[in-house]
């Protein structure tokens, strides 16, 4: 469902949940997205009570562009303390909100939140959901599965997935949690489910690993490595990041082996674009 000519990742913006960066931070990832062809950004209700949803919301005001919008639904504020809500009337108030705060008639995916499986089998929810989908307002309906029900083998959401209308799963991936490779991928795939992977860098864990470290877990490629190494030279972009950028690129290769897209957590719009070059050298060794 996404587009070939886009790099298959989305912005992540969970750490504006911690209000760890700022509006103008935000900005200029998204400005570094857009420039650099990313598929689009991934948002929740809850981060930073709608403060990523109206940075975004305020940045495409006046945007015309194809980038994806995606975000989630499942929980509320309620009293400085974060409340899981799934209920009918609470759903249909946070899409209300969510649309508002995006300043859009639409979203392109909307993700079920990390919710138990008493708070996913719920048919009036899905009846909802459903609707709002036939009449466009959602034009994707997501899962984004709890990493715990992953680890402990609960596969009851991906395996009724397609019966609720469902054709995006968000879930944990990368060398340190592979978890999601033993059932999830491969039933997402048979249900014509596409699959995208969060966390692929482990919030920051596999750039502090070493090289070695790393390749004791997934198999070194030396064709992607070269191929990082000749861009960074290529691009003059110093010898300081290149080890960095090669276990990135490691890292990303696999993961993009086994899903179709990415979202990428970033601490600065410097930091996202050299993702993003490190994404133009495996696409060119792709080619």
């Amino acid at each position: 469902m996404f587009a070939s000519n886009k790099k298959p990742i989305f912005i992540g913006t969970e750490i504006y949940s911690r209000f760890a960066l700022n509006k103008t931070d935000l900005e200029n990832a998204l400005v570094s997205g857009l420039k650099d062809n990313f598929l689009g950004v991934d948002s929740a209700e809850c981060y930073g009570a709608g403060f990523s949803e109206k940075v975004i919301g305020d940045f495409f005001s006046n945007e015309q562009s194809n980038f994806l919008i995606a975000t989630k639904f499942g929980h509320v504020q309620k009293q400085n303390t974060l409340q899981d809500s799934f209920t009918v009337d609470s759903v249909e108030r946070q899409l209300k909100s969510s649309l508002q705060n995006l300043q859009r008639n639409s979203i392109d995916i909307y993700y079920f939140h990390s919710g138990s499986n008493e708070h996913f089998l719920q048919p009036d929810m899905w009846n909802f959901l459903q609707h709002q989908k036939s009449m466009g307002v959602i034009k994707n309906l997501g899962l984004s599965l709890k990493h715990d029900l992953v680890k402990n083998r609960d596969y009851i959401q991906i395996n009724k997935a397609s019966g609720y209308e469902i054709s995006v799963v968000q879930t944990v991936l990368n060398p340190l949690h592979q978890h999601s490779l033993d059932y999830v991928i491969q039933a997402a795939r048979s249900s014509g489910i596409t699959v995208v992977g969060r966390m692929p860098l482990a919030k920051g864990l596999i750039p502090k690993m070493s090289l070695e470290d790393l390749e004791e877990i997934i198999m070194p490629n030396p064709h992607v490595k070269d191929l990082i190494t000749n861009y960074w030279h290529k691009f003059n972009l110093g010898d300081k990041s290149l080890v960095d950028a090669i276990k990135i690129g490691l890292t990303l290769n696999w993961c993009l082996q086994k899903v179709d897209a990415v979202v990428m957590a970033h601490n600065s719009a410097e930091q996202l674009k050299m993702n993003s070059r490190v994404f133009e050298a495996i696409l060119f060794a792709e080619d």
